[in-house]
């Protein structure tokens, strides 16, 4: 039998499509179309993800992360870099990928605590993170300021998925995993250094990671430790925002028939 043939029976014994027995089945079939439409356009808008969202940042009473003058600027220079998504899925930053080696490095650290940096690896794949904290590098206490050449450190064990990890002293361990921190709220931003104009040094590719250290979003200026990576966050799947775009189709599909 023919996909031509096969298609409207499957749609007909759908609960969406048999709600209404009255109303003739070539409006249904319209519907789906117009449903179809709606998800294709919602992907093309979209570029195939959903909105992103971002973790407010604050000045702080230091020297602040973002803005003209900034760390950021400073270091990088604010046109050369891109913020990645917080919350949404373009990816996010939350859950990260070390194809076999990464590397580490702090570049600013305005804070009084010591602030050990490393990552918790999802070494059985279960996608919980119940793993022990892996420390790659600490920044002393007493070591505040851009540092020309900060702690640094390789880290292998890939393929392996896993979050980043800071232990500040004086405050619990804190993840880029929001749900797996003791006050679920975000503790690290990121950015993708995406060019090197007027910082020949930058290493187009790379991530910068800033972190705010203390318990229920402390004062947000996420400058406590700014360190640069080499690996990349965790693509969602395109087939997830495909079901997504769907979703959305079908929801237009029963507003038109309601």
């Amino acid at each position: 039998m023919s996909v031509k043939n096969t298609a409207p029976r499957i749609l007909k014994r759908l609960p969406l499509f048999t709600a209404n027995r009255s109303r003739p089945r070539k409006n249904i079939m319209k519907n789906f179309a117009i449903g179809l439409l709606l998800s294709s356009f919602g992907i093309f808008l979209g570029g195939g993800t959903a909105a992103a969202a971002f973790t407010e940042i604050l000045p702080g009473p230091e020297t602040p992360l973002v803005g003209t003058g900034g760390i950021l600027d400073q270091i990088y220079g604010l046109g050369n870099l891109q913020r990645v998504d917080d919350f949404g899925v373009s990816p996010n930053d939350q859950i990260w990928f070390n194809p076999d080696t990464g590397f580490g490095q702090a570049q600013a650290k305005f804070a009084s605590f010591a602030q050990d940096f490393g990552y918790i690896p999802d070494l059985d794949g279960d996608g919980i993170f119940n793993e022990s904290f892996v420390s790659l590098f600490t920044v002393p206490g007493g070591t505040n300021g851009i540092f020309p050449s900060g702690p640094s450190n390789n880290f292998v064990g890939g393929p392996v998925n896993f979050i980043w990890a800071l232990d500040p002293s004086g405050a619990p361990l804190w993840t880029s995993l929001p749900d797996q921190n003791s006050d679920l709220l975000d503790h690290m931003v990121t950015w993708l250094i995406s060019g090197n104009e007027d910082r020949p040094n930058n290493v187009v590719g790379n991530y910068v990671l800033a972190w705010e250290d203390l318990p229920g979003g402390g004062d947000r200026d996420f400058n406590d430790v700014v360190v640069e990576a080499s690996v990349a966050p965790v693509p969602i799947p395109a087939a997830v925002w495909l079901f997504g775009s769907g979703l959305l189709g079908l929801i237009g599909i029963a507003r038109r028939k309601a």
